[in-house]
C-alpha cells in the first residue's frame, strides 16, 4: 500500500477524483515518485489513482505503467422493501428446507451497518458481523486497505459490551450507518427476528460489511450545479469493496 498520510489528502479531496486503472509492471514504484497524485493496487491488474483533472494527462504521460484509464461511473442507492422479496419468503416457509442461512457468510457493500442493532447480535450477546471495512474513516490503522479502517468481530463485541454498560461503543468501533440503507439491506437479508415484524431471509447468517466512501467529487458537481444532494458512489471504491470480500 502507498503512504497513507500522503494519500489521504487525495482520496478524501473533492478536487481529486478517483479513477480505476489497468496497470503493468512498476506501477506502485512509479506512483510513489509522483508528488501531485496518489495510487494503490487493488487486484493483480487493477489499481486506483486519485488526481485532479488538471494533472490527469500529465500523470498518464509520466506513469508509463498505466495501461488503461476507466471512465468514472456514478452509482446511487436503490430502495428495496421486504415486499420485493415476498416470493423468497414463500420458499423459506417450507418446513422441509430449513433455510436459515447457518454457516453462510453474507458480504454487503453499502452504507455500513448499525452493529448495535439487536437484529445483528446473537442471543448470547455476540455480534453476527465478522468484520467491517469502513472506507470513510481517516487515519486508519490497518495497512491491508488503502483507505479507512477495518474492525474485527472482537472489537465489535467489545463495543457492544461497552454500550450495554452505558459506555461509548464508538470509542472502540467508530463506524456508523448514518444513511440507514446498509442496515435495511442487511435486515432484509438476515435480521434474526428480535423484532417480531422483521425476520431476514437468512436469519442465522453472518456478515462482512464494507461501508463505502461517498464520491466527494461527484457531490461537488451536484453542489456546483445547484442540484439536489444525493448519496453518490464511485466505481473504484465499489470494486475495492467487492475485492475485499472476495479475498476473505
Amino acid at each position: 500500500m502507498a503512504n497513507r498520510n500522503k494519500c489521504n489528502k487525495y482520496y478524501y479531496n473533492e478536487d481529486s477524483p478517483n479513477f480505476l486503472v489497468e496497470y503493468g509492471l512498476g506501477f506502485q514504484e512509479e506512483m510513489e515518485k509522483i508528488d501531485y497524485a496518489c495510487g494503490d493496487i487493488i487486484t493483480e491488474r487493477i489499481g486506483i489513482i486519485s488526481v485532479s483533472y488538471d494533472n490527469l494527462e500529465r500523470l498518464l504521460s509520466e506513469v508509463k505503467s498505466i495501461i488503461f484509464l476507466e471512465p468514472r461511473s456514478t452509482y446511487v442507492l436503490k430502495d428495496i422493501s421486504p415486499n420485493d422479496v415476498d416470493e423468497i419468503y414463500v420458499i423459506k416457509g417450507n418446513p422441509y428446507l430449513n433455510l436459515l442461512g447457518t454457516g453462510v457468510l453474507v458480504g454487503l457493500v453499502d452504507t455500513g451497518i448499525d452493529y448495535l442493532n439487536e437484529e445483528f447480535i446473537r442471543e448470547d450477546g455476540l455480534t453476527r458481523i465478522q468484520s467491517i471495512w469502513d472506507q470513510t474513516i481517516l487515519n486508519g490503522r490497518n495497512e491491508n486497505v488503502y483507505i479507512g479502517d477495518v474492525f474485527t468481530s472482537d472489537e465489535i463485541n467489545r463495543a457492544i459490551s461497552l454500550s450495554k454498560a452505558n459506555g461509548d461503543p464508538y470509542s472502540i468501533v467508530p463506524s456508523r450507518d448514518t444513511v440507514g440503507h446498509g442496515s435495511k439491506m442487511a435486515s432484509i437479508v438476515g435480521a434474526r427476528g428480535y423484532n417480531n415484524n422483521v425476520k431476514g431471509i437468512a436469519s442465522d447468517c453472518e456478515f462482512v460489511v464494507v461501508k463505502l466512501l461517498e464520491s466527494l467529487n461527484f457531490k461537488k458537481v451536484l453542489r456546483e450545479n445547484s442540484l439536489e444532494d444525493k448519496n453518490l458512489y464511485n466505481s473504484s471504491e465499489i470494486l475495492a469493496g467487492i475485492d475485499y470480500l472476495k479475498n476473505l
